[in-house]
Parts: structure tokens; C-alpha cells; sequence
């Protein structure tokens, strides 16, 4: 595909096509050079988008086998490499983020104006960022085991004997974790993933399992990361640069209220080129519950973002949150006085919850199939 990719990328064997159980589609692009860039043009997001829509209207994809967990090869145990940790971890995303056709939920979409709306607030997986897997990636058990293996080994790290519950002994910790927190009053806790990984290093060692290892918070974040992106591979949703950018021009402030652990950052950082504030969102309206150990569906996010709307300014009815999951988000808006946008983009990825039969489900002001449709109800605060 000449004069199409940017340069330094390649399109051949490196843009990966497959057709395999519960994926109809996969592509992968991923930069030719060990070293990652860490701009991406409009031009780089273009010739993405160009090639998805070209494979997508693809029945049959050519069948290629590989390894599942990428073509990343083992780092020193120090975690030092000719890369540097933030090239070392784009890459990891980008081996591991691929793109397939979403099926559309059913939900009939709801439309009005919102003029007095001046925040737009977001969630991120399943909202901005969409799950890839069709079916959720198994927690624990012999799969679950064999993946983490791989992940540690991709690290330099040496397994020692059987990696038999491995899976089980990392979920243990964090389940162990939250409990604690809960104890001291966090009703819905976030763990400091960087820190069960330390944890979980300790206690591989301890039992033998694990060769000793000099343990830095790079090799921890770079273990961390791998296990997010092989367990949850993700994509941006279809217009979402555009989304953003026109919002922006409108004159809407953009936050974030969304459960994520710091490789969130790195996602956009990776796969939309730019970090946060160059995408438009203020940092005074990003709330991530990695960095305030609580989160959704709890109330803690929401109600630092009223306090934030406060400080600046807005009273919460300005203010919108979009996002994928009733529970998550649309149910806390609402008890914070947000208004609020269910956005149906994917089966796989809408999160209707469960009905009771008792309680009335909750009734977004907008249903949205797409980002883009987000534009038709808010048409500018300037």
C-alpha cells in the first residue's frame, strides 16, 4: 500500500490478518524499527482507519499462525533494554491492540439538545477505548496460568518448576488487597497494581517458583502493563479524534470518571498519539481511580469532579457523562446531578446490567450508537 503507512512502518507481514474462533477480524500495526515514536501524526491516524475500513469488508481473512502473546522478545531482568521503559511499553501495546467489526446492540438511540451542558465528562474502556474480546479472557486456570507464564518470561524473568496457579495466587492478591481496603472504608477499592506485582514477585520467590530478580518499579509497570493488553486488548472507538477535536472547538471542557490503572495513559499516548491535555481534556477534570484508590460505581469519583465543577465554576447539571455501563456510569451521575449519555457502540462492549424486576432501571437523557452523534446534541457553549 504504497504512500499510505507513515514512514519507519510497515504493511506486509507485520499487519497481521486473521480469521480464528471468536475474532471475525484482527489488524495489528506495528512499527518496523525497535524504537516507537512517540508523535503520531493525523497522517499515521488516517492510514489506520483507511486500512480497517479496507480489511473489514473482508469475509475471509488468510489464516496465520502465532504466538498469542505477540512477537515481543525477553528484556533483562533489570528491566533495562536498548529501549527506553516508555518505548518498551508502546510497543507492548501496539503488539497487542487490533481492530474487528463491531455488532451493533439493538439499543434504539434517544437524541436531544443539551444546551446548557459546558462539561462533557467521559469513561474510557468500553467508551472511548473498546474491548476487542468477544468472550472475557479467563481470570484463572490452566489458560490464564500459561499467558501469565509467557508475560514473566517476556520480562527476562525465570520460572522455576510448574507455573500451576500462577493466575490464582495474582487474583488472590489483589481480592486479598481490596479487602483490606475495605476495611478501612473504601466501599469500591482500587489496588495499586504496580504494588501487587511486587507482592506477587515476593511470593513466586518465596515458594521457589521464581530465579531472583532484582525488582524496579519499571519491571513491575512493564509486568503490569503486558498482563493488561494480553487479558484486554482494545481499540479506539471508531471517530473519536474527530469527537474529541470538535468538542473542544465547540468550547466544552472534557474530563475522564473512569475505573483504569496508569497504563491507561499509555493508551492514548500509544494509540492516539498525543497524551490527555494535547487531546483536549483538562487535568483539573481527570479523575482515574488508580490515583485515588477508590472506584466506580462508588460516589468518591463523582464527587471530586463536583468539587472540581465548583472550583471552576459549573454546577453539575452543565455538566454530561458518557459512558458504556448503566451501573458504572450512568446510575453515579445521575445520584451526582450529572446529566447523562448511554453510548451503545458494541454488544460486547454495552453494559446494560441487571434488571431486578424491582427498581426502575435508570433512563439516560441521550442513547447514543456512535461517538459522532454525541455532536448532534450538544452544538457549542461559546
Amino acid at each position: 500500500m504504497p504512500g499510505l503507512l507513515p514512514e519507519g512502518w510497515l504493511s506486509g507481514s507485520r499487519i497481521v490478518f486473521t480469521k480464528k474462533g471468536r475474532f471475525q477480524a484482527e489488524l495489528r500495526l506495528v512499527p518496523h524499527s525497535s524504537k516507537v515514536p512517540h508523535e503520531l501524526t493525523g497522517k499515521t491516524w488516517k492510514a489506520r482507519e483507511a486500512l480497517v475500513e479496507q480489511f473489514e469488508a473482508k469475509e475471509v481473512c488468510p489464516p496465520l499462525e502465532e504466538d498469542p502473546l505477540g512477537h515481543m522478545p525477553p528484556r533483562q531482568q533489570s528491566g533495562s533494554s536498548d529501549l527506553s521503559l516508555e518505548e518498551d511499553l508502546a510497543r507492548l501495546v501496539f503488539d497487542h491492540s487490533f481492530h474487528r467489526a463491531l455488532v451493533p446492540t439493538g439499543v434504539p438511540s434517544k437524541f436531544q439538545i443539551l444546551p446548557e451542558v459546558r462539561v462533557v465528562f467521559f469513561d474510557v474502556y468500553g467508551t472511548l477505548f473498546l474491548g476487542m474480546r468477544t468472550e472475557p479472557f479467563p481470570a484463572i486456570g490452566w489458560e490464564a496460568d500459561s499467558a501469565l507464564a509467557r508475560v514473566i518470561q517476556a520480562a527476562g524473568l525465570r520460572l522455576v518448576g510448574s507455573w500451576e496457579g500462577l493466575s490464582g495466587l495474582l487474583a488472590e492478591l489483589i481480592a486479598r488487597c481490596q479487602q483490606m481496603l475495605r476495611q478501612t472504608g473504601v466501599d469500591y477499592p482500587e489496588v495499586d497494581i504496580p504494588a501487587i506485582w511486587g507482592t506477587f514477585l515476593q511470593e513466586l520467590q518465596r515458594e521457589g517458583k521464581l530465579a531472583p530478580v532484582q525488582v524496579s518499579l519499571s519491571l513491575l509497570r512493564r509486568l503490569a502493563l503486558h498482563w493488561e493488553v494480553v487479558r484486554n486488548p482494545v481499540w479506539p472507538a471508531p471517530g473519536l479524534p474527530e469527537c474529541l477535536r470538535e468538542l473542544h472547538q465547540r468550547g466544552y471542557q472534557l474530563g475522564i470518571i473512569s475505573n483504569a490503572q496508569f497504563y491507561c495513559r499509555i493508551l492514548f499516548e500509544t494509540l492516539l498519539g498525543q497524551p490527555l491535555e494535547k487531546l483536549g481534556f483538562s487535568s483539573k477534570l481527570v479523575f482515574f481511580s488508580y490515583e485515588q484508590g477508590w472506584a466506580k460505581p462508588g460516589s468518591r469519583l463523582f464527587e471530586l469532579a463536583v468539587a472540581s465543577l465548583a472550583d471552576m465554576g459549573f454546577a453539575p447539571a452543565q455538566a454530561l457523562h458518557v459512558g458504556n455501563d448503566v451501573l458504572q456510569d450512568i446510575m453515579p451521575a445521575q445520584r451526582a446531578g450529572f446529566r447523562t449519555a448511554l453510548l451503545a457502540q458494541d454488544r460486547y462492549n454495552l453494559m446494560l446490567g441487571k434488571d431486578d424486576g424491582v427498581s426502575p432501571r435508570p433512563q439516560p437523557d441521550l442513547i447514543l450508537s456512535t461517538l459522532s452523534q454525541l455532536l448532534q446534541c450538544l452544538p457549542g457553549c461559546k
